[in-house]
């Protein structure tokens, strides 16, 4: 017997188990519907609004529009739920894979990690001419995000965000031309976000 699977926020039920509790799923998700009016953003009240569409009726819904839906969430900056919405069907997860190739996350690695993954992408140039945002969030000093700069110097034509989260600028670990190096890298660059990112002071 096919059980088809239907995407529920942080919990999988088969559409089975799903008619077996219908009255309680009908009872959370009015709840849930009543505080996500106020409490998420938009983005997440149309991930859990996917999630629970069935991919029989994904199937119904004409292409354009959840392919729209897709696109909203992820440049809404709420690629965190692709991965969630990747699971409901075939075409969801081909949509969600191809969004998730256009952005590039760099988030707690070594300098090693962050050399494997400069080899990986100037072995793949295809895969650099799909990033659109590169988003570093070392919670560290600014080293890697300099190694970077040197080593993809105009290899990222597409790239429109550049967000630096939680690192601290020291330019003791920096090139000296660090700023010609960000120029031809990230020169396509139309939108900067500093978010607790510390600079040296005078």
């Amino acid at each position: 017997m096919d059980v088809l699977l239907a995407c529920i926020p942080q919990d999988f039920r088969s559409t089975a188990d799903r008619d077996e509790l219908k009255n309680v799923t009908t009872v959370e998700g009015d709840s849930n519907v009543r505080a996500s009016c106020w409490d998420v953003s938009i983005a997440e009240r149309t991930d859990s609004q996917l999630c629970d569409i069935c991919p029989m009726v994904s199937s119904q819904l004409p292409t354009e529009l959840w392919e729209h839906i897709i696109d909203l969430i992820a440049d809404d900056g709420s690629h965190r739920y692709t991965p969630q919405l990747g699971q409901v069907c075939r075409g969801w997860y081909a949509r969600c894979r191809f969004r998730s190739y256009e952005r590039l996350d760099m988030g707690r690695m070594d300098k090693k990690q962050v050399c494997r993954l400069i080899n990986t992408l100037l072995e793949h140039t295809g895969r650099c001419g799909a990033i659109k945002t590169v988003s570093f969030d070392l919670e560290q000093s600014i080293g890697n995000f300099g190694s970077f700069a040197v080593r993809m110097m105009q290899k990222l034509p597409r790239v429109k965000f550049l967000y630096l989260w939680r690192c601290k600028w020291e330019s003791g670990q920096l090139h000296a031309q660090i700023f010609l190096h960000v120029t031809l890298t990230f020169g396509s660059v139309n939108k900067l976000s500093l978010n607790g990112v510390t600079f040296p002071a005078g």
